[in-house]
């Protein structure tokens, strides 16, 4: 502080001589009109003329007001994505009328008011100046941000198959106080939608809205569920009619590739090949075939119907009849249709000829047979027919025939032979 004696009229022949009464400290000019002081304290100027050895006094009073402004900010709530802003306020609860502030980030002035917006986490620091006395103080705090979003991995889910009823849908998250909320406008939830990895049953876009309740912050994802539901093809193939030639038969059945078989039937029978496409049958049924694919578990069915027709054919081989001295052959009348024939003799019988037809000749007694075989089913049947000798024929003896001699020029002849008035001589 520059003290001055300008008041005073200072004359030639005078001289100035300053003093500390008390405390106080002079730093330079004693003798000037302008001293320099640097405390506080009362300042006591002697003015002497020289001339007549003269002196006058006169006092002054320096004060002192180093009071420093009051410095001070709140420290604030941590910026998050609930309360992105907040005001930084200086000094908060005092009366600020007779100060000045001076905001700076990153040394740089931008704003001066006691209160200040804020958006960013950063360094601030306010510089308060009290204009009167020029004194001034700084205060800084550090804002803090905590608006990191919600981190969410989602993964790939499993297909829904005939198999797989349903799937968890996959996501690994941080950090682990998480609110979840699943929202679908194509699928369907079978478990509560509040909860990271729920469980669902229909395809479809299952789409997440996560919050952290700690800053506010929000993060979406979501999991695509697929479905394959194909229904494999399933061919039992076609109709068959067990006969006697074929009493077994292997059906044709035919089924996509990557699948499993599997025949089964109620009123027929499978001898083997159940888990195969040509599975052998011995009996008339419906035989119904299940394919599974092996890759979604679906299945399909197709049946086949597999009859019989193993009736024998009718055949009469015709009435017995007989032979006599004036029936010498016979032709066998046999009945049968749409049929191969063929007879056969036994016990003295003989076929002239046309044993392969219904009405062969024959010309002996015995036992006649005949077998046909069906053209539609290859079925045997079989009957006989007896033929028998006239039991009635006549007989005849004749005698030792005699022994003519020179002596005996003739004899009788003799015979025995049947009687009765049929018989002829």
């Amino acid at each position: 502080l520059v003290l001055s004696a300008n008041g005073s009229t200072i004359l030639p022949g005078y001289t100035l001589n300053w003093s500390v009464l008390g405390s106080g400290n002079i730093v330079s000019g004693p003798q000037t009109a302008s001293p320099v002081v640097d405390q506080p304290g009362v300042y006591v100027l002697l003015v002497t003329n020289t001339a007549n050895g003269c002196t006058d006094t006169d006092t002054v009073a320096v004060a002192q007001d180093i009071l420093l402004p009051p410095a001070s900010v709140e420290p604030p709530v941590v910026l998050t994505c609930t309360t992105p802003a907040q005001t930084l306020t200086a000094n908060l609860g005092q009366p600020d009328t007779i100060y000045t502030y001076n905001w700076f980030f990153q040394n740089q002035p931008f704003a001066d008011s006691n209160t200040v917006d804020i958006t960013l986490p950063r360094l601030y620091a306010v510089v308060v100046s009290n204009p009167t006395s020029g004194c001034t103080l700084s205060d800084s705090v550090v804002v803090q941000a905590d608006q990191a979003n919600p981190q969410l991995t989602p993964g790939n889910p499993a297909t829904l198959t005939c198999a797989v009823q349903s799937v968890v849908l996959p996501l690994t998250f941080s950090p682990a106080n998480l609110v979840f909320d699943w929202q679908t406008v194509d699928g369907n939830f079978v478990s509560t939608t509040q909860t990271a990895n729920p469980v669902v049953n229909q395809p479809g876009t299952y789409v997440l809205q996560t919050v952290n309740p700690l800053n506010g912050c929000t993060a979406m994802a979501q999991v695509v569920v697929g479905q394959n539901t194909a229904v494999p093809n399933a061919d039992a193939g076609l109709p068959f009619t067990l006969t006697c030639i074929n009493p077994q038969y292997a059906v044709q059945g035919s089924a996509d590739a990557g699948t499993t078989v599997l025949w089964n039937t109620v009123s027929g029978n499978i001898l083997s090949g159940e888990t195969t496409l040509q599975p052998l049958v011995d009996a008339p049924g419906a035989y119904t075939l299940t394919v599974t694919n092996l890759v979604n578990g679906c299945t399909n069915t197709d049946a086949v119907l597999i009859d019989q027709n193993t009736i024998p054919p009718a055949v009469l081989a015709g009435p017995d009849d007989t032979l006599s001295c004036t029936i010498l052959s016979l032709s066998l009348q046999g009945t049968a249709a749409n049929a191969a024939v063929l007879w056969s003799a036994f016990n003295g019988g003989n076929i002239v000829n046309g044993n392969n037809t219904l009405a062969p000749i024959i010309d002996a007694p015995g036992t006649y047979a005949l077998q046909v075989i069906d053209l539609v089913n290859g079925c045997t049947a079989s009957d006989t027919v007896q033929v028998f000798a006239d039991a009635n024929a006549p007989s005849l003896q004749l005698g030792q025939a005699p022994l003519l001699t020179c002596l005996v020029t003739q004899a009788n002849l003799s015979a025995t032979a049947s009687t009765g008035p049929q018989f002829t001589y």
